[in-house]
């Protein structure tokens, strides 16, 4: 069965999820809720929230702590779609599926936004604009403010601070948030905790030389000499300007060195990713050309990344810190291959490489031990173990190799949820998830069976979602279906909710019993009859969502 996305036009910033429309009002906090700590009171802005550790971060948050709203920002990539790759493309959707994934184990608490809060060019800065960062926080009392948006994630070379046009991507997230906490305190009077990421790239462990001040296992309080990237620059640039906001205007931080970072729901590209992507899909070796494979690293779990950075959140200090988060510990790419392999063993292992030049970039994390009580919990063996298994369960959704090795996993999620689990973009998902334990249910399992049984016979299915409690009607429903440009073979699936007037009057006017759903009342006719009676609106037909009501200040947000 094709399956078409319906984006609907005059999309703003603000961020769709599954080509989702964003229904956001004000709501006001009380001054005394604000906590230095994480509390069910706490108000989390997250930038870079549907990126791999924000994601989980804020997932994390939500079980742990229940606090009171997480605002999620993410630019997406801000992809131009005329020049998009398909490689592009494949990380767009990981994102999408990421930031879904997030909605639905934070429901209403969380709040979405799509947008870039880079510094704007002056001339095409719209008169009377107000900035994004400057609206976000009129929205609450923020309390915490964790910044992992990464402009260089994507290899994009030297960013300019000042872009020449307006599509260029541009520096400026670590200026732009700064300024905007410099406000907040002349403006209000107090100040969110601040914690941000920075990088191990900004020790030198490419060129190091015999005499250098810093050899690995890097230390913090020992100097820096030259950056191992142009990423690292970034990052140590940044960590300059938070110390000088700090001497300034007292701005305190935490910034927090990560070390390699992998675990389920990584980003591609990433020797770890790629490496459990080929042990579950091919039969060669994982890691055939490894011209790097001696070079020593220090690779992190996302649990134990996320555990840091909810202890450096609620970290207090008279002065801003900068603090290592790895492992401690260092090892080889071609190690790594080899423990790989044996889960999933293969005719052609990874070989043994020699290069000319080994280099080493390994966590001293005692910094991390004395101030965070951080201690890594994960050890490399079970987090390959559990990123392995996250792969085979993507790439055989339907059981696949079994393998006694890969106890993380194994295809044991909702049978609703295959396609998902193998990235295709397909309407909303029961669930997104490795195992069953991590399967976050959400409002679409109520509906799936319903879904299936109304498209079943279909050669593609348009659909479209709006969960607005004030909807009485769809705006084009009422086209001329033979007169536009919907092709009249499709069927044509608006999910909306059970509890908004234009499903309850339908419902009445259908002569639905009003206690039932559309989905039981389905059910059960067709059940008895073979009929599929269904609710339409236009050439909309209509599947209803059975989503609670909130109160003002809970409103639901996609």
């Amino acid at each position: 069965m094709t399956i078409l996305a319906f984006l609907p036009k005059g999309t703003t910033s603000i961020l769709v999820l599954a080509f989702l429309t964003v229904l956001i009002s004000t709501t006001t906090f009380a001054l005394d809720d604000a906590s230095p700590y994480l509390t069910s009171n706490s108000v989390v802005l997250i930038t870079g929230a549907a990126g791999f550790v924000g994601s989980e971060l804020a997932m994390a948050l939500h079980r742990t702590y229940a606090p009171k709203k997480i605002i999620c920002v993410d630019s997406m990539d801000n992809m131009k779609w005329n020049e998009t790759t398909e490689e592009h493309l494949s990380l767009f959707d990981l994102k999408r599926q990421r930031a879904f994934h997030v909605w639905q184990t934070l429901g209403s608490t969380a709040r979405f936004y799509r947008a870039d809060f880079r510094p704007s060019i002056p001339e095409y800065f719209d008169m009377g604009e107000v900035p994004i960062l400057d609206y976000i926080f009129r929205e609450g009392e923020i309390t915490h403010v964790v910044h992992l948006a990464d402009a260089y994630h994507r290899g994009d070379g030297a960013i300019q601070a000042v872009p020449r046009l307006k599509h260029d991507i541009k520096s400026g997230m670590m200026e732009a948030l700064m300024e905007q906490l410099r406000k907040v305190k002349e403006e209000t009077g107090r100040l969110p905790h601040f914690t941000y990421a920075s990088s191990y790239e900004v020790y030198n462990y490419f060129r190091p030389t015999q005499n250098d001040p810093n050899p690995s296992p890097f230390q913090e309080k020992l100097p820096i000499t030259t950056p191992s990237s142009l990423g690292g620059t970034s990052k140590l640039i940044d960590e300059i300007i938070t110390k000088t906001y700090f001497d300034k205007y007292g701005i305190n931080s935490i910034g927090l060195r990560f070390f390699s970072i992998y675990g389920p729901w990584g980003l591609p590209h990433t020797p770890l990713y790629e490496m459990a992507e080929r042990a579950v899909t091919a039969e060669e070796a994982v890691a055939p050309l490894l011209p790097h494979g001696d070079d020593v690293r220090d690779y992190v779990y996302i649990d134990d990344a996320v555990d840091a950075i909810m202890a450096a959140m609620q970290f207090q200090s008279d002065n801003p810190h900068v603090i290592n988060v790895g492992s401690g510990e260092g090892v080889t790419l071609t190690e790594i291959a080899q423990m790989i392999e044996s889960l999933v063993p293969r005719p052609t292992p990874t070989a043994k490489t020699e290069h000319w030049i080994k280099t080493e970039a390994v966590a001293d994390i005692t910094r991390a031990q004395k101030l965070l009580g951080y201690q890594p919990q994960v050890s490399l063996s079970d987090g390959l173990v559990n990123l392995v298994s996250w792969h085979h369960d993507r790439a055989f959704p339907y059981g696949g190799r079994d393998n006694d090795n890969l106890t993380a996993g194994m295809a044991s999620c909702s049978a609703f949820d295959k396609e998902c689990l193998r990235g295709a973009p397909v309407y909303p998902c029961a669930s997104e998830c490795s195992h069953e334990t991590q399967c976050t249910t959400s409002y679409y399992n109520d509906v799936t069976a319903l879904t299936m049984a109304l498209t079943e016979d279909c050669e593609g299915v348009l659909y479209t979602v709006d969960l607005s409690q004030e909807l009485s009607e769809i705006p084009s429903a009422a086209y001329d279906n033979k007169k536009s440009h919907f092709k009249s073979n499709l069927c044509n699936i608006a999910f909306v909710s059970e509890m908004s007037p234009l499903v309850r009057q339908l419902k009445q006017k259908n002569n639905y019993p009003f206690f039932s759903t559309v989905a039981e009342e389905f059910r059960h006719v067709h059940s008895t009859t073979g009929k599929k009676e269904v609710l339409s609106h236009g050439f909309w037909t209509l599947v209803p969502l059975p989503i609670p009501t909130f109160t003002v200040g809970d409103e639901h947000t996609l």
